[in-house]
């Protein structure tokens, strides 16, 4: 049932984040065109330059617009699937609750992956430079040729699972806050959003503390990278516990 699930959060949220990647993408490629003709052919054309510039701004522009967009559509998706419109036909279902969620944290892993990869290479198209695919084969056949080739790899790997953490760290504790807030009979935005601040400021004393007891000081890259990562491993699964705690309940739905 839970591959029923994330297929379903697949076709839910797919549409909408695909065309927005494929805008940034289509941006990229026209930015790429015209860079083509204005500097590598040289044509002079005063609107044919300042339609270059605009196309150029837009496109840095609309990978920002974007990001902020795929982080927009996929709260709203949530309120509304989870306490709106849909949220009836969702919470009656013949599944868990959890597994909902589960569904959903996997595709926010592949929205951030799909990201991590779609921005990158849209900058790489239009810039119309790819060396940077030479610089990682490079990189790759020196790791493997390198006595700390296992270390290397193991600090990639911990960084990227940080970067994947903070931005699943950072959702959840809004959609958290969220489903608390949803719980009240009345002004649920209001509460929503002082649950928000209150989660903040603790979360900012217990990162405090958390650095205070171990000393990041007197820690290695690889051991400090390893104590955030549990951090924000031990946030992100309180934050889907609180949510599916209070989803649970069958709270009251707008």
């Amino acid at each position: 049932m839970l591959g029923k699930l994330i297929k379903n959060e697949f076709v839910q949220r797919g549409k909408s984040v695909l065309g927005l990647l494929g805008c940034v993408t289509g941006l990229a490629v026209l930015t790429a065109i015209f860079d083509l003709f204005v500097n590598d052919m040289g044509i002079d054309n005063g609107f044919f330059n300042t339609l270059y510039s605009v196309i150029a701004v837009t496109f840095v522009l609309s990978m920002y617009t974007s990001m902020i967009g795929i982080v927009v559509l996929s709260i709203s998706d949530y309120g509304k699937r989870l306490f709106k419109e849909q949220a009836y036909l969702t919470h009656t279902l013949p599944v868990k609750t959890i597994s909902i969620l589960l569904a959903r944290m996997v595709c926010d892993i592949c929205l951030c992956i799909g990201m991590g990869i779609v921005y990158p290479l849209a900058m790489c198209i239009a810039v119309k430079d790819f060396s940077i695919f030479g610089d990682i084969a490079r990189f790759i056949s020196k790791l493997v040729q390198s006595d700390n080739v296992g270390r290397i790899l193991a600090d990639l790997g911990l960084g990227f699972i940080t970067a994947l953490f903070f931005i699943l760290f950072s959702m959840w504790m809004y959609y958290s806050a969220y489903a608390i807030g949803h719980s009240a009979s009345n002004h649920r935005r209001a509460y929503s959003v002082l649950t928000f601040i209150l989660m903040y400021i603790i979360i900012t004393f217990v990162s405090g503390l958390f650095g205070y007891i171990f000393n990041f000081y007197y820690l290695s890259s690889t051991q400090a990278i390893i104590v955030v990562d549990i951090f924000l491993a031990l946030g992100t699964a309180l934050f889907v516990a609180i949510t599916n705690y209070v989803c649970a309940r069958k709270l009251n739905l707008e």
